[in-house]
């Protein structure tokens, strides 16, 4: 689901969060939201921003409307692939409007056996970890990289049997085979840090690249430490990212 142009984590985030929103704990939700909604009435594409301009070439032209549009299309044709199975398309056989009344599946995805359950809110009792409202509320989903987001939800899940004042340690091999997260996205976490969303202890032992010194030499690796900051989120995302980009 990670991508560098594409919509997938973000849009099925802002789905589970409306989902949530709109129905009680325990229930399954129902997707009266169309696409493109008319008047002042709201469409899924009214829930996203992406970096869209109008687009004139000779006789065609493309609305911002239209662009959002596809790109949530798009979206959901991935999250409805037979490999991953988050979202369900109960018109897929219609020759137009397949995509309209989605459903969002397990978040569980893919069975051995069986077809993907309906997704249903969880209970107080279910074993969850929770994302800052905040996330949602402020912006920061839309401006946010998708490793960013994989990042937060990785130390989120880690973080769920600690105290929130602890800080969680995570194995390279854990955050590979767990998280799907290798070297690159790991880097996320000092954007993060100066955008004021996550507390880090970094190992002063390594070089910049991560490296461990004198490795090999008697030099030892000690593994970063991560705490959320959920007040950072309460912040405007544009904003705060904008402050942080021109910090010398």
């Amino acid at each position: 689901m990670l991508s560098p142009r594409g919509i997938a984590l973000r849009f099925y985030l802002i789905a589970l969060c409306a989902a949530q929103m709109r129905t009680k704990a325990g229930g399954r939700p129902r997707n009266d939201l169309p696409l493109i909604a008319g008047g002042d009435e709201t469409g899924w594409i009214d829930l996203i921003a992406v970096p869209v301009k109008p687009q004139r070439s000779g006789n065609f032209s493309a609305s911002p409307s239209s662009k959002k549009h596809r790109q949530v299309i798009s979206a959901l044709h991935h999250l409805s692939d037979p490999d991953v199975q988050l979202v369900r398309l109960p018109k897929a056989g219609k020759k137009s409007g397949k995509f309209e009344g989605f459903q969002l599946c397990d978040e569980g995805g893919v069975r051995a056996d069986g077809e993907v359950p309906d997704y249903s809110v969880p209970r107080a009792t279910d074993l969850t970890f929770e994302l800052p409202l905040g996330l949602f509320t402020n912006g920061w989903i839309h401006l946010l990289e998708d490793t960013e987001l994989a990042f937060l939800m990785m130390v989120a899940h880690a973080s769920q049997r600690t105290d929130p004042e602890e800080r969680v340690k995570i194995e390279s091999g854990t955050r590979l085979l767990h998280y799907g997260l290798g070297r690159d996205a790991y880097e996320a976490h000092k954007t993060l840090e100066a955008f004021g969303l996550l507390d880090v202890d970094i190992d002063e032992s390594r070089h910049e690249d991560g490296r461990v010194m004198n490795y090999g030499k008697g030099g030892q690796a000690r593994l970063h430490a991560f705490r959320l900051l959920p007040d950072g989120f309460d912040e405007p995302a544009a904003a705060t990212i904008t402050k942080a980009l021109k910090a010398p």
